[in-house]
């Protein structure tokens, strides 16, 4: 991929965005419920009239300096990650089936990471540019991350699937590139979890991801850390030599959903003691945010009755058969903002199918 072009000042939108935006708008309203699709990874129910948002172009804002970069929701985050390596800076996510999607996609289908010791993925989301049908492009947010007090407009979109507006730009906050990555993978039973857990907690107070994965009968603590090469020589006296620099990558084969979610962090291993399924699971025990996969309907009912009574939150990134209750429709605060942002329905409406 080029170089970063010539950066515009942060409050212009490029006159190429603001065209596309207006041709993009004109065909969102002839249409009837497109279905706006990134990577094409996180699909709700079967392909029905998709609608692909281009990727060009790829990156049109980047200010090195300020941390902050401004790109198309059609790139994809390798791709992104590519023009910021260049200046030493990335975006700390990884999606934890390994796939790689769009930026776009990412926010629309609320993907979160295993690198927790970051923060959230949707903390960063600083500014949106919007297509909604009723107003047209709007611009949510700011692209500089000083900004004014206030509710944060961008939330509105942060999983809402595309079906109250499609986005078509994202300004987010970057991160300087750690100098190194080591990962250590520490094979563990039940008995032995909470003690190491709490070993590995003191050896560093946050690491860049302290993650559990339970798949195929076998628990397993992986251990990853970003920081100075002496930093990382340290815990390599105390944990031995590293086994890689990343987290594996969890798959099944013919999985029925995706799923991920958050639970209490104190409930980790009472999460994973209850998890319904054979398919693998992985949990980031800093912060609770889980990923995995089911692969019966009865499975769903099953966790989304304990997370419910656990006080946490799921969610489905992945349901091609959409088995799993509409999302958004018994949600009053969606229903609302679908009523005023898309009037004539020229977006998915999980309540018509």
């Amino acid at each position: 991929m080029p170089d970063v072009p010539h950066v515009p000042p942060a409050h212009e939108t490029p006159w190429a965005i603001a065209e596309q935006n207006r041709i993009l708008h004109q065909h969102i309203l002839t249409q009837r419920q497109l279905v706006p699709q990134g990577g094409g990874h996180r699909p709700y129910g079967p392909p029905h009239n998709i609608f692909v948002l281009p990727s060009d172009p790829a990156a049109f804002a980047h200010q090195p300096a300020d941390l902050v970069v401004t790109a198309s929701a059609g790139l994809r985050l390798s791709e992104l990650n590519q023009v910021l390596r260049s200046h030493r800076q990335w975006i700390p996510l990884q999606p934890m089936d390994g796939l790689d999607d769009t930026v776009g996609g990412t926010v629309a289908a609320a993907v979160e990471g295993p690198y927790r010791g970051y923060g959230p993925f949707r903390d960063r989301i600083i500014g949106l540019t919007c297509i909604v049908p009723a107003l047209g492009p709007i611009n949510l947010g700011a692209r500089v991350v000083k900004n004014v007090a206030g509710y944060n407009l961008t939330r509105i979109f942060w999983g809402s699937r595309g079906t109250l507006g499609v986005i078509t730009a994202i300004t987010l906050k970057v991160s300087p590139l750690p100098e190194s990555q080591a990962a250590w993978r520490v094979p563990v039973t039940w008995a032995q979890l909470s003690g190491k857990i709490a070993q590995l907690q003191d050896m560093m107070s946050t690491w860049a991801s302290l993650s559990l994965i339970w798949q195929e009968d076998h628990l397993t603590l992986y251990a990853v850390a970003h920081g100075r090469k002496v930093r990382l020589t340290a815990l390599e006296k105390q944990l031995g030599p590293a086994h890689a620099t990343d987290l594996p990558v969890i798959s099944a084969e013919g999985p029925l959903l995706t799923i991920a979610g958050s639970i209490k962090r104190s409930s980790v291993i009472d999460f994973l003691a209850h998890w319904p399924s054979a398919a693998p699971v992985q949990v980031e025990v800093q912060s609770g945010t889980f990923f995995g996969y089911l692969m019966r309907p009865s499975e769903h009912h099953q966790l989304r009755a304990w997370i419910r009574d656990n006080g946490g939150a799921l969610r489905v990134l992945r349901d091609d058969n959409a088995i799993t209750p509409s999302p958004f429709v018994s949600d009053p605060w969606w229903q609302q903002l679908k009523s005023q942002f898309d009037p004539d329905g020229c977006l998915w409406d999980p309540r018509k199918g």
